[in-house]
């Protein structure tokens, strides 16, 4: 399961704000805690769409949603009322992108050594577009990330690297792998989370050069880095923040009361779908339903047990909202 980071709101948050003058610089943010964000109670129940134990590494897009289940890639196309296993006999998948065209994997070859896949929508054309890689990071960098032409992955050297999506020579970036998880990116900028002594930041740098820069730091540790349009969100340990890609103080989107917890998440027009659950065992999970501009949240439903491991959770198909449970993937209509 997600680590839950603190259960308390740490203060001390610094953010990269912009003088004036041009000049950015690091400023402390309020030390007050976010409001709470009013829980609504709701008794609607979700209904069970596969049953199969410890799917993981739920994703989305307009052509269907895709998860692992262990060494197994699964796909279920809209309109389908069964998945197909777009790739079997791995040993095992720790992440999963997609673009147009293909989906893209990190999983185990051999004893310790990993390597990064591609493999087109019909689960033809299996690829293999870097190797060499270690386990234990991509346990701990989640997903690869995608660009229009690139993957982005934790190299073999220490650093994230690339290649390209149709195959050939790796190229290193100049973010140090030591620390750093879960890194997206768009047409000119990295953004990755790192944590160090239980506290998080949250870095950016540009593609064209130039040193990295901390956007925000001083949170616990956070999960599930994701672009909104202008923004950033990411969940941290009862909370669920937004910074602008310029740097900011992070706003609490989703504030809960101390001892529950948030995970995974998923964006759906301008509404937000939250794995929640209290006290340190998730083993009774809810799904939350709050808007982008974080005026309430709804409490939509509980299952007995929740999926443990990490990467994306919370996916969208036909007109509802999945997640996984260790026995099965569940859903509720939007």
């Amino acid at each position: 399961m997600f680590d839950t980071g603190r259960d308390v709101w740490l203060g001390a948050m610094f953010a990269l704000v912009t003088g004036c003058g041009g000049e950015a610089k690091s400023e402390r943010c309020p030390d007050s805690e976010p409001a709470l964000t009013p829980l609504l109670s709701s008794d609607r129940e979700p209904t069970i769409l596969f049953r199969e134990q410890f799917p993981a590494n739920l994703v989305s897009d307009a052509q269907g949603v895709y998860w692992n289940v262990y060494g197994t890639l699964r796909y279920l196309a809209p309109g389908a009322s069964a998945a197909v296993a777009l790739v079997e006999g791995q040993p095992s998948i720790t992440g999963v992108a997609v673009d147009e065209h293909a989906i893209y994997f990190c999983g185990a070859t051999e004893g310790d050594s990993a390597a990064l896949f591609k493999v087109r929508r019909d689960g033809s054309d299996l690829t293999m577009l870097a190797g060499g890689l270690s386990m234990g990071r991509l346990w701990e960098f989640r997903a690869p990330a995608l660009d229009s032409e690139r993957v982005y992955y934790p190299g073999a050297n220490g650093y994230v690297a690339s290649v390209p999506k149709g195959g050939g020579t790796p190229a290193q970036t100049n973010i140090p792998l030591a620390a750093a998880t879960q890194l997206v990116v768009d047409a000119s900028d990295f953004y990755w989370l790192e944590v160090a002594d239980e506290r998080g930041s949250l870095k950016k740098l540009s593609k064209f050069g130039g040193g990295a820069m901390v956007l925000a730091s001083g949170f616990g540790v956070a999960h599930g880095l994701t672009l909104q349009g202008d923004s950033l969100l990411f969940s941290s340990g009862r909370g669920l923040f937004r910074v602008q890609k310029s740097g900011g103080c992070p706003e609490a989107v989703l504030w809960l009361a101390p001892d529950h917890h948030v995970g995974s998440f998923g964006i759906a027009s301008d509404v937000i779908y939250v794995q929640h659950w209290f006290g340190f065992d998730p083993g009774t999970t809810t799904i939350l339903r709050v808007s982008l501009s974080g005026d309430s949240a709804a409490e939509f439903t509980q299952t007995a047990v929740t999926a443990p491991g990490a990467g994306p959770g919370v996916a969208f198909h036909d007109g509802r909202v999945l997640w996984p449970t260790w026995d099965a993937v569940r859903g509720l209509e939007l």
